[in-house]
C-alpha cells in the first residue's frame, strides 16, 4: 500500500514537469510570432539591417523637425526645401554717371593714396589741385549728389595743401598714414572685387559683379611726391614723376620715368621705363625696367628683367635674372640664376647654388670676382686680349682655352696677353662647380 502511494506521487511529478515544458514552448512561440522570418541569403539581411540603422539615424537627426518622415522621397523634399530664396534684381537698364571731386594743394605737395581693389590711373596736370574722376552705375533715378555717391563708393579726399589724402575702398588699416593723420578707423570691408557695384533706384548697393572693371582717374600737379599703398589692384602712372614711394600687395605698378623710387612689394609686378635711383624690396613678384641708374635690390623668389643698368647691388634669394647690359653688379645671390648678355664694368658676387652665365665680357671690364659653390659658371674670354685668372676650388670641372698653371690641388693661375695694360682680372673661388671660359 505504501509502495503504491509513492509511485502515484512520482507519476504526478512527471506529469507536472511535462505540462510546464509545453507551456514554456507555447509562450516562446507567441513572443516570436511577430518577427520577420530570416532572409534566404546573408546579403539581403545585411542590406535590411543597414537601411534600418540609416532610418534610425535620420529620425534622430531630424527629430526636431516635425515634418520629417524617413524615406527617400522625404529626404529629397527636405533637401530641396520650401525656404524662400532671395530675389536677385535684374541688371537691365543700367545707367552710368561720371562723378568728380577736387581738392586744392601746393605744387610740390605729398599725395597719399590708399587704395583697395580699384585700378587707379594717375596723370599730371598744370593745376595746383587734386582732381578725382570715377564712374557710378545705377538703376532708376537715385538723384544723389556727387558727394553722396563718393560716400557710397567709399572714396574720399581730405588733408591740407601740403598733404592730400586720397582713400579708395575700405582700407581697414588703423596704422596707415591716412587713418593716422585723419584719426579714422573703418570697420566693414568692401566686398566687390575687381568689378563695379550696381546701385538700385534708392542708392542701395546690389552687390553684383560686372565685366566692367571699376577704376579711378587721379590728376595731380607735376611736381608732387606720391606715397601709395595699394592692395589687390593696379596703379598706373601715365606721366613722369619725381619721387614715388609704393607699398604693393597682390597688384601691379606701371610707371613711366621716376627719378627716385622706393618700393616694397609682395606678390606684385612692377613695370618701369627709366628709373634714376631705386630701392626695391620684392617678394614673389616681378620687376621689369628699361633703364636704371642705381638699383638697390632685396628680392626673394622673383623675376628680374632689365634692359640696361648702371649699378646693381643685390641681396637675392632664389631669383631669376635676365639682364641685357650691366656696368656694375655686386652683392650676394643664393640659388636661382643670373643671365647677362653684356658686362661692361665689374661683377662681384658671393653666394651658394647660384648659376651665372655671361654671354659677352667687354674688354673694359676690370674685375670679375665670385665666391660660390655647387654652381654652373659661364665666363667666355673670347673677346678679351689681356686678362688674368686666379681660381680656387675642388670637386668641379674647368674648361678653358688657356694654359693653366696649377698651384695646389684644384687651384690654378693663368695670364694671357699684356698684363700691364689694364687686364681683366678673374678672382674665382668655387667648390663643386662647373666653370666654362670658352
Amino acid at each position: 500500500m505504501k509502495r503504491n502511494s509513492i509511485c502515484a506521487k512520482c507519476a504526478l511529478l512527471v506529469l507536472l514537469f511535462f505540462n510546464t515544458a509545453l507551456h514554456a514552448q507555447d509562450k516562446h512561440k507567441d513572443t516570436t510570432s511577430n518577427k520577420q522570418p530570416p532572409p534566404e541569403n546573408g546579403k539581403k539581411h545585411k542590406t535590411a539591417v543597414i537601411n534600418s540603422r540609416v532610418q534610425q539615424v535620420q529620425a534622430t537627426k531630424h527629430k526636431k523637425d516635425i515634418s520629417f518622415k524617413p524615406g527617400k522621397s522625404a529626404m529629397v523634399s527636405q533637401r530641396k526645401g520650401d525656404l524662400p530664396r532671395k530675389t536677385i534684381p535684374s541688371l537691365t537698364d543700367v545707367h552710368s554717371k561720371e562723378v568728380v571731386t577736387e581738392f586744392p594743394c601746393n605744387a610740390n605737395a605729398t599725395i597719399i593714396l590708399e587704395n583697395v581693389m580699384r585700378q587707379v590711373n594717375i596723370l599730371t596736370s598744370g593745376n595746383n589741385k587734386v582732381k578725382l574722376v570715377t564712374t557710378v552705375y545705377y538703376q532708376g533715378d537715385p538723384a544723389l549728389t556727387d558727394k553722396e555717391w563718393l560716400n557710397k563708393l567709399e572714396i574720399s579726399i581730405s588733408g591740407n595743401a601740403n598733404n592730400v589724402v586720397v582713400t579708395s575702398g575700405n582700407f581697414q588699416n588703423p596704422g596707415s598714414k591716412a587713418n593716422t593723420q585723419l584719426n579714422v578707423t573703418k570697420s566693414k570691408p568692401d566686398t566687390v572685387f575687381n568689378s563695379i557695384a550696381i546701385f538700385d533706384s534708392l542708392g542701395n548697393r546690389l552687390n553684383r559683379k560686372s565685366s566692367v572693371n571699376r577704376n579711378i582717374v587721379l590728376y595731380v600737379p607735376a611736381g608732387v611726391k606720391l606715397d601709395i599703398e595699394s592692395k589687390y589692384a593696379d596703379v598706373i602712372l601715365e606721366n613722369n614723376i619725381g619721387e614715388v614711394k609704393v607699398r604693393l600687395t597682390n597688384g601691379g605698378l606701371t610707371m613711366m620715368d621716376v627719378n627716385k623710387l622706393t618700393v616694397t612689394s609682395v606678390y606684385g609686378n612692377i613695370y618701369a621705363a627709366n628709373l634714376g635711383q631705386a630701392e626695391v624690396t620684392l617678394t614673389n613678384g616681378r620687376l621689369k625696367a628699361k633703364n636704371i641708374s642705381i638699383l638697390n635690390l632685396n628680392s626673394k623668389n622673383s623675376t628680374i628683367d632689365l634692359d640696361k643698368i648702371n649699378e646693381l647691388k643685390m641681396i637675392s634669394q632664389a631669383d631669376q635674372f635676365e639682364i641685357e647690359e650691366a656696368k656694375s653688379i655686386s652683392g650676394r645671390k643664393n640659388y636661382g640664376d643670373l643671365r647677362l648678355t653684356t658686362l661692361n664694368g665689374s661683377l662681384d658676387l658671393a653666394g651658394v647654388n647660384a648659376d651665372m652665365r655671361i654671354r659677352s665680357i667687354s674688354p673694359s671690364v676690370s674685375l670679375i670676382k665670385m665666391d660660390n659653390q655647387y654652381a654652373d659658371l659661364r665666363l667666355p674670354v673670347g673677346t678679351l686680349k689681356n686678362y688674368v685668372v686666379a681660381f680656387e676650388g675642388t670637386g668641379g670641372n674647368v674648361y678653358a682655352p688657356f694654359e693653366k698653371f696649377v698651384t695646389t690641388e684644384g687651384s690654378f693661375k693663368s695670364s694671357v696677353g699684356n698684363t700691364n695694360d689694364k687686364p681683366t682680372v678673374f678672382q674665382l673661388k668655387c667648390n663643386n662647380c662647373s666653370v666654362d671660359f670658352k
